[in-house]
């Protein structure tokens, strides 16, 4: 399985200057130039060329990685200056081949078409680009240029800078409601419609694609073994992993509220969605995070408060353990060695024990009531992931966990303190 679920592969698509760029960059925390290969695996030269900008600078068929992100390979549409029949019929020849293959890591998972919105000529040919069943996601990119053509229209309409300022924002929205939302073309028959998100101030350090991870995830939500994929291929969110093995703890809880295995599968629910664990597949795992969540403290726990607290503590301790081992050991490939994911391990087990009583405590606090996965015998079959009953729970948890996670402290350099690292 480990070699099956390898990479996430993504096609972006745009014309040059479109952000694709910056998106990949922000994407995999990278400022870094990439590794491009052709189709044979040998590297290709960049000669000093942005790899995603400029037109025929990079064929379709190379894929880039970045060494911080090595479980993503991109692909780019090499401008897509002229939007031509040729161009579009490489674009769908590509995904058509890709979308065919039969092995998993060769696949194509997802297709970003990036729009920018601050262009005069914009490839208006790629809202009718065919992806088949691959899962697409439109990307508005550079809103804030939106924003500030807006604001220059209204100034030379007449308003005050102040005045054109304060309306600049609401006009650019109409304005993107009204003119751009509109191309998206539904597929048929309808719904649902395209996937799109609008990113702004990429070029900024606080900007930032969360909307377009959460977009990307969410459209993967039907195809588990790909969301897996896409969620581990980002190893540093766990935002966006908690975010998925909640929901998958909760329904699987309030469909098996008893039995003796029900803490031991909870416990590897939750390490499926963890790449270093995930890929390390060494046997005595589970046992020693189940222990490490045992609570043996002086806080009476109703059955259900013990399991969710359960589900809370291993999501911490495996995020520390993966944080440690990467700080540690500086380990950027997958399967990571046992021998270096013990470390962290070790490391977030001892510090788990200190901060466990927190934990209980919160679980207690966010859910009192006795009977909180009492569920009808008769309804929990047809239980789904996007039921009320879920949905609340879940998002209880999820807030939690990412509100109690562990301090994440660096070694201290020679002559300083300890550094806290605020988590992404």
């Amino acid at each position: 399985m480990s070699e099956q679920l390898s990479r996430f592969r993504i096609l972006i698509v745009g014309r040059g200057n479109a952000g694709k760029t910056t998106i990949l960059q922000k994407l995999c925390s990278e400022t870094d130039t990439p590794i491009v290969r052709d189709q044979n695996g040998h590297l290709v030269s960049l000669n000093g060329l942005d790899p995603t900008s400029g037109r025929g600078v990079h064929n379709i068929e190379h894929e880039i990685t970045y060494p911080s992100s090595p479980l993503f390979v991109f692909h780019d549409s090499s401008g897509l200056e002229s939007g031509s029949d040729t161009e579009l019929q490489t674009i769908a020849q590509f995904i058509s081949r890709r979308a065919a293959t039969t092995q998993l890591p060769d696949g194509l998972h997802v297709v970003w078409i990036c729009i920018p919105l601050d262009d005069e000529r914009p490839s208006m040919r790629l809202f009718d680009l065919n992806t088949g069943d691959v899962a697409a996601v439109f990307i508005f990119t550079k809103y804030d240029g939106l924003q500030a053509k807006t604001f220059g229209t209204l100034r030379r309409q007449g308003l005050s800078r102040l005045a054109a300022l304060g309306a600049a924002s609401e006009q650019a929205e109409r304005v993107f409601q009204q003119e751009w939302i509109p191309l998206l073309k539904a597929p048929s028959p309808p719904p649902p419609p395209p996937a799109f998100v609008r990113l702004k101030d990429l070029h900024k350090p606080e900007g930032s694609c969360d909307d377009l991870t959460q977009c990307t995830s969410d459209i993967l939500d039907d195809n588990k073994p790909l969301q897996r994929m896409f969620i581990m291929a980002q190893k540093y969110r766990l935002q966006l992993r908690v975010q998925c093995l909640v929901p998958g703890s909760i329904e699987h809880l309030l469909k098996n509220a008893s039995g003796n295995k029900i803490r031991h599968e909870l416990v590897q629910i939750v390490l499926s969605w963890m790449p270093h664990v995930y890929y390390a597949n060494y046997g005595d795992l589970v046992r020693r995070f189940m222990e490490a969540v045992h609570y043996t403290g002086p806080t009476k726990l109703f059955p259900s408060q013990d399991l969710l607290q359960t589900i809370a503590g291993c999501a911490i301790v495996a995020d520390h353990c993966f944080w440690m081992t990467e700080r540690t050991d500086n380990v950027k490939l997958l399967p990571i060695p046992k021998e270096n994911l013990e470390i962290g391990l070790q490391t977030a087990l001892q510090a788990y024990k200190s901060h466990h009583q927190s934990i209980v405590d919160a679980v207690v606090e966010a859910f009192p009531e006795k009977d909180t996965l009492s569920v009808p015998l008769m309804e929990r079959i047809n239980l789904k992931p996007k039921d009320p009953r879920v949905k609340e729970l879940s998002g209880k948890l999820i807030r939690l966990v990412l509100t109690h996670h562990m301090p994440r402290k660096l070694p201290p350099a020679s002559g300083e303190g300890s550094q806290i690292v605020p988590i992404e």
